[in-house]
C-alpha cells in the first residue's frame, strides 16, 4: 500500500486554527490504522506490517519509529536514503515559512492566524500546486521545501519534541530497522549544477550567499566563514572551482550533508535501542539518475529533456559504440532494481542474462524476508549482523532499560567506525563511508544536530524581539 504526501499541503505549519503540520504523517497514521482494521480481509497479517520509503519516505519512516501515534501500527521499517535527523527533513521556522506562503497566495493581508487560516482554506488548488514548482530548482529559498516540524504538545500532536531528543530519551518503537544509502547519493544535486552553466556560475561567485541557505546554517551567525570551511576542506581551498574536475569532491560534500551526517547521527542514536541494520548500496546498474541528468540540457521542459537525454545515450551507446561514463551509484538507483519502473530497459530486454536481473533478485528478496523475519539473511554467504553487535564490546543484547540512558548519553562519535553491510556484486562488512569526514561535521554543530550552547542573556528587562519579518522575507 502506497501513501504520498504534498508539500505545503502535507506540511504547512501556520502553529493555529487546525493548521499545525505533519498532516501528511498524520494521513500515513490512518492509512497505518486502516491497515490493522482491514489487512485480513486481503489475507494479511495485522501483527506483521513493515512500512518502507525511500528518500522523503525513508524520512518518513523514521518519523513513525519516533511518534507515539504510530505506535503499535508496525512491525518493521525501511529507510532507504532518509531519515529525521537529514537536513532537508525538518523545519526550524514553521511560522515564518507559513507566512511567506501565505504572502504568496495573497492572504498576508492581516497578521490575525484565523483571517489567515480561512484565506488558505479557500485558495485556488492549482495556484498552491504552482507556488511549490521552486522546491525544485537547485537555488531555492530556504522555506521553499516543506518538512515535517515540531509541534505544540496536545493531543493531535503527531511530534513535539525533536526528533534526537526522543531517540536519546528511548522513547521510539523498537522494532527491526533496516537503514541506508547509496554509495554516491549526491549525484542527484551535483549533476543537475554541473550541467547547468547557469547555476555552476552562480554558486561560484556566490558561495557564502547560497552555501548558507541551501545547506541549513543561515542563522549562524559566522556562516560566511562556515561557508568557505566547508569549500576548503572538500575542494582544497576557497576559491577551488565547482567543475568537472571537482564531480567527485561536490559529490562526497553533498553526499555527506544531505545523506551521510544523519544517517551517522541517527545510527549512534539508535545503536544498542533495538536491531538496526546499516547498509551502503553500491551496485551501479544499467540505470541511473546520474547518467540522465548529465544528458540533459536544463534548457528544455524536464520532460522532453529526459526523452533527449535517453535518445542521446542511445545514439552513444549503440551506434558510435561508445562506452558508457561511470559516475557512482546516486540516490534513487536502487529503484528500478525494486520496482517495476519503466525506464528499467536493461531487465526487460536481456532477462535473466542481466546482471541488473540478479541484482534485482537480490534486493527483492532479501527486503520480502527482512520484513518476514525481522532479521535480513546473508548475502553471497556473508552475515548482516545488527548494529549492536557490530559496534559494542559487550553483550550481544539489547540493552536494559536501566542501562539504556547511560549508554546512550555518550553520543560522541566512536574511535571505532560504525560497520555496515556493503551491497554490491560482492558483499562485504565495510566501514562506514563518513566516519573519517564526521569529526568535521560534528565541531560545525550545524542543524539539525546542533548541540545548543549556554543561553542568551537579556542585558534589559525586555529581550527585543527580532524575529518580525519584513516585507522582502516574504516574498
Amino acid at each position: 500500500m502506497s501513501v504520498g504526501i504534498m508539500n505545503a499541503l502535507g506540511f504547512l505549519n501556520l502553529g493555529a486554527e487546525g493548521i499545525n503540520g505533519n498532516m501528511g504523517l498524520k494521513d500515513q497514521v490512518e492509512a497505518l490504522k486502516w491497515i490493522q482494521r482491514n489487512i485480513r480481509n486481503f489475507g494479511g497479517n495485522p501483527n506483521l506490517v513493515t512500512i518502507m520509503g525511500e528518500s522523503a519516505g525513508a524520512a518518513c519512516v523514521h518519523y513513525h519509529l519516533l511518534s507515539p501515534k504510530s505506535r503499535g501500527l508496525f512491525h518493521r521499517a525501511i529507510s532507504q536514503s532518509g531519515n529525521a535527523l537529514v537536513t532537508w527533513a525538518s523545519q526550524d521556522n514553521p511560522e515564518e515559512q507559513a507566512f511567506r506562503f501565505a504572502a504568496q497566495m495573497n492572504c498576508m493581508k492581516s497578521s490575525n492566524k484565523t483571517k489567515i487560516a480561512k484565506c488558505l482554506r479557500n485558495a485556488d488548488a492549482d495556484k498552491i500546486a504552482k507556488s511549490q514548482r521552486s522546491a525544485s530548482d537547485i537555488l531555492h529559498h530556504k522555506h521553499a521545501l516543506y518538512s515535517p516540524t515540531i509541534e505544540k504538545e496536545g493531543e493531535d500532536a503527531f511530534i513535539s519534541a525533536l526528533p534526537q531528543d526522543i531517540i536519546k530519551a528511548g522513547n521510539i518503537t523498537k522494532v527491526p530497522w533496516l537503514v541506508g544509502v547509496n554509495s554516491e547519493e549526491g549525484l542527484i544535486y551535483s549533476a543537475p549544477i554541473l550541467r547547468n552553466e547557469t547555476i555552476r556560475s552562480e554558486l561560484n561567485k556566490n558561495w557564502t550567499l547560497w552555501a548558507p541557505s541551501l545547506f541549513r546554517f543561515d542563522d549562524e551567525p559566522n556562516k560566511d566563514e562556515i561557508a568557505e570551511q566547508i569549500r576548503t576542506y572538500y575542494l582544497g581551498n576557497a576559491s577551488a572551482e565547482i567543475s568537472m574536475a571537482t564531480l567527485h569532491n561536490i559529490t562526497t560534500f553533498l553526499s555527506d550533508r544531505s545523506f551521510f551526517e544523519g544517517l551517522h547521527n541517527s545510527l549512534l542514536l539508535h545503536r544498542g535501542q533495538h536491531p538496526v541494520y546499516p547498509y551502503v548500496y553500491a551496485y551501479e546498474g544499467k540505470f541511473s539518475f546520474a547518467k540522465v541528468l548529465f544528458g540533459m540540457t536544463f534548457a528544455l521542459p524536464a520532460a522532453a529533456d529526459v526523452v533527449v537525454s535517453r535518445s542521446w545515450k542511445w545514439f552513444l551507446s549503440n551506434v558510435l559504440g561508445r562506452p558508457e561514463t561511470s559516475y557512482g551509484v546516486s540516490h534513487g538507483d536502487e529503484l528500478p532494481l525494486i520496482f517495476n519502473l519503466p525506464f528499467q530497459t536493461e531487465l526487460k530486454e536481456k532477462g535473466k542474462t542481466s546482471g541488473d536481473y540478479e541484482m534485482s533478485k537480490t534486493l527483492v528478496s532479501t527486503w520480502a524476508a527482512f520484513a518476514k523475519d525481522g532479521i535480513p539473511p546473508a548475502i553471497d554467504g556473508v552475515e548482516w549482523p545488527p548494529l549492536m553487535n557490530m559496534n559494542t564490546n559487550s553483550n550481544d543484547v539489547l540493552l536494559e532499560e536501566t542501562t539504556l540512558g547511560t549508554v546512550i548519553e555518550d553520543l560522541t562519535p566512536s574511535s571505532d567506525p560504525i560497520k555496515f553491510f556493503k551491497i554490491n556484486r560482492t558483499c562485504e562488512i565495510v566501514d562506514e563511508p563518513f566516519h573519517t569526514r564526521a569529526d568535521f561535521w560534528s565541531e560545525l554543530n550545524l542543524l539539525p544536530y546542533k548541540v545548543p550552547g549556554p543561553e542568551k542573556q537579556c542585558e534589559s528587562e525586555v529581550c527585543e524581539d527580532n524575529d518580525l519579518l519584513s516585507e522582502n522575507e516574504l516574498l
